[in-house]
């Protein structure tokens, strides 16, 4: 398992070490930091990467204020996933370390950041042949409940996107993305009833030709299609 923290040269740097702050406090270990050098940028953005289970011990042990108040406005087939996350923190006897609120934290990081003009991404730390400046969702405001959507959602599809990525990489595939965020990470986008989609270009070894994959997911984060373009011709 791993944590890291993506920054450039524009990234606000009291936002990042408040992040590697909650990170160590929580789960005990310093994330690494890693420069993104891609010239082009833009530089004005702050990465928060956690393996999906960490993303999971986050939510979980702040869940219950937020997961009620999006269930309370959901319909039926809406955020199966969230439901399912505080059905499970009822029956959990288990306690999670203390903390005060991680999801309080973060919308605090996110709002500092962002008011001092950055990007904010919440990630996943994949292998280093994914889409140049990672891949997550990038957050429009920093309210905690849309914290807590991107982070949960995180959580429910972690497994499995880590999973294609792995699957695409042990084939000596480059990876790269179709939809980016505004820091030109790979953008997973999130649908308003907690479904959710990434889209890849995918490169085979000679890099003479290419195919789109696109990876969908339902609300409770299963993943439910894949759609794959025909191959076409790079030149």
């Amino acid at each position: 398992m791993s944590a890291r923290i993506a920054i450039a040269y524009g990234t606000h740097m009291p936002s990042r070490q408040k992040a590697s702050d909650l990170i160590e406090r929580y789960f005990h270990i310093v994330p690494e930091t890693e420069r993104m050098r891609d010239l082009a940028g833009p530089n004005d953005t702050l990465q928060i990467l956690l393996e999906w289970s960490w993303w999971k011990q986050l939510i979980v042990s702040g869940a219950a204020i937020y997961v009620s108040a999006i269930v309370a406005e959901a319909g039926k087939d809406s955020w199966v996933g969230i439901k399912g996350l505080l059905t499970k923190r009822k029956s959990d006897k288990k306690k999670t370390p203390p903390l005060e609120d991680p999801i309080q934290e973060l919308s605090t990081i996110a709002r500092e950041a962002q008011g001092a003009g950055n990007s904010v991404i919440l990630g996943l730390p994949l292998a280093s042949q994914t889409p140049k400046r990672n891949i997550g969702i990038e957050l429009s405001g920093f309210a905690p409940d849309e914290v807590f959507k991107a982070a949960a959602t995180l959580a429910l599809i972690g497994e499995s996107l880590a999973s294609t990525v792995d699957e695409l990489v042990a084939q000596n595939y480059s990876v790269y993305a179709v939809e980016g965020n505004s820091d030109r990470s790979c953008r997973i986008r999130l649908n308003e009833d907690g479904s959710s989609a990434v889209a890849f270009r995918v490169h085979p070894t000679d890099f003479r030709s290419s195919y789109t994959l696109t990876v969908i997911y339902d609300s409770s984060g299963k993943e439910v299609e894949r759609l794959q373009s025909p191959m076409k011709s790079t030149f």
